[in-house]
Parts: C-alpha cells; sequence; structure tokens
C-alpha cells in the first residue's frame, strides 16, 4: 500500500463526518408567496386556477423513521396572498388513503393522536418567535405561540380558517390566516420565516420541509426556509371587546342573604402590527 493510499485509508472516515456535519439542505430555501385579487373559497378542494399558477414545493424529508431520507407519501404546498390574508395549500397525497387517522374535530385537539400537518411561521424577522397552526384530516385546529426556538404556548387562540376534503387520493386542505390575527413589522420588507411539517400516524413517519434534525422540532425556527413575495399588505386597527358579568349569593348565620354582582371587560385594541393595547 503507498503512502497516498494509506493516507486516504485514515483521512477518508473524518471526512465522512465533517460532510455529515453541515447543515441540511433539500431543495430551494424559499417558498414564493403568488398575489391574488380576490379571496380564495375555503373548500378543501383546491381547485381554483390561482393554485395552479402558484409554486409548489414537494421537497419534504423523513425525520422519523429513516431519518433524510424522502417521505414515502407525495406532499405539496403552495401560498397564496391578497392584502387582508395569507392563504396555504396543502396537497397530502397517500395511496392508503382508507389507513389515515382523524379521530377528533375539536378546536385544540390531541394532534399527537391524529394524522396532521403543521406550519410554523414567524413574522418577525427574529427567527426565533411565531406561531404554530395545526390541523387534520376533519379540519380540526390546534394552534400556539412558539417562543425561544422551543417552547410553545397552548393558552393562544389565534384568529384564522381552514377546510378539508379527503378522497382516495389522501387529503387536501386550505388555510386562511387574516394579517389582523399577526404581530408583525409594517413596512415594505416582509422578511418573513416559515416550515412545515406532516405526520402520517399509521406508518409512524414524519416529514419536515426544513430543519429535520432530530434534536429540534419544528420549533426551532432558525432552521425554516423563508417566505418571500408578499407585498402591499394591509392590516387594520382593531379591537376586542370580551364584557363578562359574575353572579353570586352569601348566606352567613345571623346575618341576612345578600347577592353581589359584578361586571367588567377585557379591551384589546391592536395599534399597530407590532403593538397591542389591553
Amino acid at each position: 500500500m503507498t503512502d497516498w493510499m494509506k493516507y486516504c485509508y485514515l483521512v477518508f472516515p473524518y471526512l465522512l463526518v465533517a460532510i455529515s456535519a453541515f447543515p441540511q439542505k433539500n431543495g430551494s430555501d424559499t417558498i414564493i408567496a403568488y398575489p391574488i385579487n380576490t379571496p380564495i373559497r375555503l373548500d378543501g378542494r383546491l381547485d381554483e386556477e390561482e393554485w395552479k399558477l402558484a409554486t409548489h414545493i414537494t421537497s419534504f424529508s423523513q425525520r422519523e423513521p429513516h431519518f433524510g431520507q424522502p417521505g414515502t407519501e407525495r406532499t405539496e404546498v403552495a401560498v397564496l396572498y391578497n392584502k387582508s390574508a395569507l392563504y396555504i395549500g396543502i396537497w397530502c397525497y397517500q395511496k392508503n388513503a382508507n389507513k389515515l387517522v382523524a379521530k377528533y374535530m375539536q378546536r385544540d385537539f390531541i394532534f399527537d393522536e391524529d394524522d396532521n400537518f403543521k406550519i410554523a411561521l414567524s413574522p418577525y424577522s427574529d427567527r426565533r418567535n411565531g406561531y404554530l397552526y395545526i390541523i387534520n384530516p376533519n379540519g380540526a385546529r390546534a394552534d400556539l405561540l412558539i417562543s425561544e426556538n422551543d417552547q410553545g404556548n397552548e393558552d393562544w387562540n389565534g384568529v384564522w380558517d381552514v377546510r378539508t376534503s379527503v378522497t382516495g387520493e389522501g387529503w387536501f386542505a386550505e388555510i386562511e390566516i387574516p394579517f389582523n390575527s399577526l404581530q408583525f413589522r409594517d413596512d415594505s420588507l416582509y422578511n418573513w420565516s416559515i416550515n412545515f411539517e406532516r405526520n402520517i400516524r399509521y406508518k409512524q413517519e414524519q416529514v419536515l420541509w426544513k430543519g429535520w434534525s432530530r434534536d429540534c422540532s419544528i420549533f426551532c425556527l432558525i432552521n425554516a426556509g423563508s417566505l418571500s413575495g408578499l407585498k402591499n399588505i394591509t392590516y387594520a386597527k382593531r379591537f376586542e371587546l370580551k364584557p363578562y358579568g359574575l353572579g353570586g349569593f352569601n348566606d352567613s348565620t345571623g346575618q341576612s342573604v345578600n347577592y353581589p354582582f359584578k361586571i367588567g371587560g377585557d379591551l384589546n385594541v391592536n395599534l399597530s402590527p407590532s403593538l397591542k393595547l389591553n
């Protein structure tokens, strides 16, 4: 064996380790939002011409069970928007559609037990904080706030909507997220981060668009891709008033019965896309 061959034999294993340490790449890191002039009809069918014109991403890789391998089922995502809302189209093809797992229908359902699709969105331009939207084939919704790349607040309930459809080819969804429900910097440059995850229960398979490392979940917005193309979106200054009334009675020995009553309310005013008054 020559000295050169000995050198290659010794160095090659370390070269493989060094290559595997590079960030994971899977096609383009950017999904482009396609502008539309009218709202999409939410029915989960994705039959509008706009969905065909938009760019579709299809490069999803497994986090489980076969790390880094392409997903065994085809998944597609496209994004549309008008001045008031973001629309996300989802195609979850499945060869054995009869094996879909979808038990829940209520808000904030137990999504870990169902087939589901997750969308992590960070409009803050910090790649650390954002929103997580979760749906199942029934159209059930769950959502939470992401903070510091690893924490989730399940008490948050955003204003958004979804419709789904199930066919012999799989399940499909249209999601509408009004810009009024998001906090973001209102300027001409919208540097937002976004990521997508699909879970197929009967296969115990989890695929992601970006950042499928096993040591970091979809909460890691630092590993998310980019959402580009947003222009001239609007943010209306709206307010939310939640009045309440509290009633009861107090019966103490030797004293007359009294009936305390209290009224009040919580007022939330969106002063700007990044400032809210409570």
